[in-house]
């Protein structure tokens, strides 16, 4: 059941070799504690070991910790999906099927057939990669009502998104750094590397609006 919460499955390949690493491992701590209080060596050393397994147990902590934010595509599907369940829910007669835009880097980066929303509740799903369909995505024709976008991309297109009535949703952030905040503390820094983008009705409309005003002043 734990193993079935892994990301990345990779880690299977050193599982035979765990056992023998906890028994060497093992004996060696039992040598030490057994030596540990004849010398002062012995103990130095014993307090080195304990210090040496805690500052392990942390940096596994801290490494567990930013490769949670190695996976901003699952994210962002995840985040997707709420948003379509309660906008569905806020409406339910809107007889509408939901397509969203998968990018590539979306698709790297975590985005699952596990994660997407069965085809009876009204979402479907594409990850073509063809350049003529992602440069189309914002289209004023675009039948896609959703899109997880990566910033090349979405620098790009974000004029022709806004103009044709998507909003961004949410912005995500991946490609996780270390950096020292002062002296004493430690921050992980993310990039803006995917962008959530929405097909809303009511900001087209007004969008052309504002257009035909601007024709009429003229």
């Amino acid at each position: 059941v734990l193993y079935s919460f892994l990301p990345h499955k990779e880690v299977r390949f050193i599982f035979p070799a765990l056992p023998i690493f906890n028994m060497v491992s093992g004996v060696a701590i039992a040598k030490i504690e057994r030596y540990s209080l004849k010398s002062n060596f012995g103990k130095a050393f014993l307090l080195m070991t304990i210090l040496g397994l805690l500052l392990s147990f942390f940096v596994a902590c801290l490494f567990l910790l930013i490769s949670k934010k190695n996976y901003p595509g699952g994210w962002g599907l995840l985040y997707t999906n709420e948003h379509i369940l309660n906008r569905q829910n806020q409406d339910p007669d809107m007889n509408l099927i939901d397509l969203v835009h998968i990018g590539t880097y979306a698709a790297m980066t975590g985005v699952t057939r596990y994660l997407q929303l069965p085809i009876e509740s009204g979402v479907a799903y594409s990850k073509v990669e063809d350049e003529h369909i992602r440069m189309a995505v914002c289209a004023i024709n675009s039948p896609f009502t959703y899109a997880i976008m990566d910033k090349e991309y979405y620098s790009k297109l974000s004029k022709q998104c806004n103009a044709n009535g998507y909003e961004t949703l949410r912005i995500f952030g991946g490609e996780p750094k270390l950096r020292l905040n002062g002296k004493t503390i430690i921050k992980i820094e993310l990039e803006p590397v995917l962008f959530i983008l929405h097909r809303n009705i009511s900001l087209r409309q007004r969008y052309l609006e504002s257009l035909k005003n601007k024709d009429e002043g003229e």
